[in-house]
């Protein structure tokens, strides 16, 4: 039986692997993690893409990843620091003489006690994260969400929608679903697609490895929509993927909806990630009413 190689000393680095996931699983429980990046699942899937690897220091592990749209090699905030401005500098003393790679996904707290101790930090709006009420995605109260409800009553009116597990033989009709999809969207003509595509491909290749959630829509008799979370923290659930049908109008409202109706029933909260700086893709996140933003912010050696 091959053994798995140890997770070497920083500064240097080796790919994520599939068995880190107990390694990376008890340094997340610890933390409580709150930025969206901060789940095996999205260090894992996204691994080949963003070029993720793993390296470790006492007591803390390292995350290195390439950051787009200018793909370059950033740090993730140190995973068991306890005291992040020893931890900058401890770390810019054992890069050997080299520029430590910028640290993103700072929280507020830790990117304020940078700033006392002198290190520049700035906020990284576009890759924050939209938080929401998962009773307000449930439910849809009020006047603000109108235009969600009539989405769904339209959906529900015009066909017959059944809500269903993700089993091994609905995971076969999810694919397909990825598959017709990416061809309705041309996903060869997008590397983000392509890569979200193989991401997707990954969940669903260690789906019963990952830990994640998910459900699936049938429409009229078909499998036409699913979802796949993660639990991020004790109170707090992540949407990784969700995916419809395009044509069919609704779909999107419905399986957002019911997925958080019954599958994130457990959690206070829901978090849908960042908008990558994108209006569109900002535009419809605002308009699901986040109740509070996670703000991620970066510190850059000078």
């Amino acid at each position: 039986m091959e053994t798995m190689p140890e997770v070497p000393l920083f500064p240097d680095f080796r790919p994520i692997l599939l068995e880190d996931k107990k390694l990376l699983a008890e340094y997340l429980k610890a933390s409580e993690p709150q930025i969206s990046e901060y789940t095996f699942t999205n260090l894992y899937v996204w691994r080949k893409s963003d070029h993720a690897v793993l390296s470790k220091r006492d007591n803390m592990l390292l995350v290195k990843v390439l950051r787009y749209p200018d793909a370059r090699e950033v740090l993730l905030a140190p995973l068991g620091s306890k005291d992040i401005a020893q931890t900058f500098r401890d770390l810019a003393q054992d890069s050997k003489g080299e520029k430590l790679p910028p640290v993103y996904g700072l929280s507020k707290a830790q990117a304020e006690a940078l700033a006392k101790a002198g290190f520049s930090v700035k906020l990284d709006r576009d890759n924050s994260d939209y938080v929401y009420l998962v009773k307000d995605l449930s439910e849809l109260p009020g006047t603000r969400y109108h235009s969600k409800r009539q989405a769904i009553r339209r959906v529900l009116s015009e066909h017959k929608c059944e809500f269903v597990p993700i089993t091994p033989d609905t995971a076969e009709l999810c694919l397909q679903l990825q598959e017709e999809w990416c061809n309705l969207m041309d996903c060869n003509e997008s590397e983000g697609l392509r890569e979200e595509d193989q991401a997707i491909k990954e969940t669903f290749l260690h789906y019963e490895r990952m830990d994640v959630i998910g459900a699936a829509i049938s429409v009229d008799g078909e499998l036409q929509a699913f979802t796949i979370g993660e639990r991020m923290n004790r109170d707090t659930a992540v949407i990784h993927f969700e995916k419809a049908n395009p044509k069919i109008r609704g779909l999107y409202q419905l399986v957002n909806n019911w997925f958080c109706k019954n599958g994130l029933a457990d959690y206070t909260y829901v978090n849908r990630e960042q908008d990558l700086g994108e209006a569109g893709l900002r535009r419809a996140k605002e308009g699901y009413h986040p109740h509070h933003m996670v703000e991620k912010y970066v510190s850059e050696q000078a």
